[in-house]
C-alpha cells in the first residue's frame, strides 16, 4: 500500500491564504452584523437659557473735527481726545478700560455739477474714537452726558454685559442637558423603547448678548444725566446629547 503526501512549498501555502482570506472577512463580518445592528440610538439638541440683569457695559465714545488741512484737523483732533480722555479718568475709569478703537484721516471733496469729474479738495475730516468698559452701569448715563458736554460728538454702539457671565453659562448648560433628556424621553416613549445611557455629549453654540445700539452725540445731550435702561441679558447654551435606546 502506498500513501501519498502532498507537499506544500511557501509559495503554494501563500497563495491558498491569499484564496481564502475574502471568505473568512465575510464570515467574520456576516457574524459581527447582527450585534452591530442591534445598537440603536437618538439623537437630540438641548437648549437652555437664562436671564440676568446687565451690569456693564461696553461703548464706543469719539471726536470728529474738520480743517482746512490735514495737519490742523490731525492738532485739532488730538487736543479733544486729549481732554476727553481726561474726563474718562475723572469719571473713574482705569487705563486698561480705555482703547483705541478708531482713527482714520479723510479729505473732504466738493463735486461741481458742471465739472463732475474734477471734484476740489475743501479740507479734511478727522475721526479718533476709544471703547470704553463701564463696570459699574449705575454710572453709565452720567459719564455719558459729562463726555458729550467736554467736546464728544460721536457716541455709539452701546453694549450691554454681564461682568461675570461664567455661573450663568454654567446653568444654561445645566438647563440644555435637562432639555435634550427630556425631548429624548419623549422620543424613545412615542417609538416604544426605552432610554439608556449617554453615549456622546457635544456642546453647540452659545449665544452673545445683544448690543443696545445708538448713534450722534445729539441724542445724549441733555441736562440731566443720560437715562440707561439695563434690561435683561440672555445666555443661551445648545448641547447635543446622544442616548443609547434600549428595548
Amino acid at each position: 500500500m502506498m500513501t501519498r503526501f502532498r507537499c506544500f512549498s511557501h509559495s503554494n501555502r501563500w497563495h491558498l491564504m491569499a484564496r481564502t482570506a475574502p471568505l473568512m472577512f465575510l464570515m467574520m463580518f456576516a457574524a459581527l452584523q447582527p450585534a452591530l445592528g442591534q445598537q440603536r440610538f437618538v439623537t437630540v439638541l438641548g437648549t437652555g437659557e437664562v436671564k440676568t440683569k446687565s451690569d456693564m457695559a461696553h461703548i464706543h465714545v469719539g471726536v470728529v473735527t474738520h480743517a482746512p488741512s490735514a495737519a490742523e484737523a490731525v492738532e485739532q483732533n488730538n487736543e479733544a481726545m486729549r481732554t476727553l480722555i481726561a474726563t474718562l479718568k475723572e469719571q473713574g475709569l482705569k487705563e486698561n478700560e480705555i482703547q483705541t478703537s478708531n482713527f482714520t484721516v479723510l479729505p473732504q471733496y466738493r463735486h461741481r455739477p458742471e465739472k463732475p469729474e474734477e471734484p476740489t479738495l475743501t479740507g479734511y475730516q478727522v475721526t479718533n474714537s476709544v471703547r470704553i468698559t463701564v463696570r459699574e452701569l449705575e454710572s453709565l448715563g452720567k459719564i455719558l452726558d459729562k463726555v458729550v458736554a467736554e467736546g464728544a460728538n460721536q457716541v455709539h454702539s452701546i453694549q450691554l454685559g454681564v461682568r461675570e457671565p461664567e455661573p450663568h453659562q454654567d446653568e444654561a448648560r445645566r438647563k440644555a442637558i435637562a432639555n435634550a433628556r427630556h425631548r429624548a424621553e419623549i422620543l424613545a416613549e412615542a417609538s416604544d423603547t426605552k432610554l439608556g445611557k449617554i453615549l456622546r455629549i457635544q456642546e453647540a453654540t452659545s449665544l452673545p448678548p445683544q448690543p443696545l445700539m445708538a448713534t450722534g452725540a445729539r441724542m445724549f445731550a441733555a441736562e440731566s444725566a443720560v437715562p440707561i435702561e439695563a434690561g435683561e441679558q440672555s445666555i443661551v447654551a445648545q448641547i447635543q446629547v446622544t442616548f443609547e435606546l434600549g428595548d
